[in-house]
């Protein structure tokens, strides 16, 4: 009777370990209209659209209004992104606390988008010199 009993038990077991579907949805599914807008916005700021989908680093430096729209929508990134190992978000400086450019990329980076970097001849301030050009594909 007890061997009846284990094996009625064990099967149990079995067949609640044998289904791995997941109930609840991850951010990347629940919240996938609000993270498209937030890289909506980004395209648009950073002038990135269909025909120009690379953008040179020192122009991403120097974007002041990329920079504000990252830091005043912080509360939303965190909302709408599983930001735990995000460098942005640290306390250690050495792993890019607090450096806009780094979040803009991980967001993109998190939205399936993939970055590519490559050395080009540009001219900024009246120096030609070969600067970093950054390549948004979204796969």
């Amino acid at each position: 009777m007890t061997d009846i009993i284990n094996d009625e038990v064990n099967n149990n077991v079995v067949t609640s370990d044998s289904s791995n579907e997941r109930k609840r949805k991850t951010k990347k599914e629940f919240y996938l209209k609000n993270r498209n807008e937030i890289i909506d916005n980004l395209n648009k700021l950073l002038g990135l659209n269909g025909e120009k989908n690379s953008i040179f680093y020192y122009e991403l430096e120097n974007n002041e209004l990329a920079k504000k729209y990252v830091r005043s929508n912080i509360e939303n990134i965190r909302k709408y992104f599983k930001t735990g190992t995000w460098g942005y978000f640290s306390n250690d400086p050495l792993k890019g606390m607090g450096n806009e450019i780094g979040l803009i990329r991980s967001l993109y980076t998190d939205c399936d988008y993939d970055i590519t970097s490559k050395l080009k001849t540009g001219t900024y301030n009246n120096v030609k010199k070969q600067y970093k050009l950054l390549t948004f594909y979204k796969k």
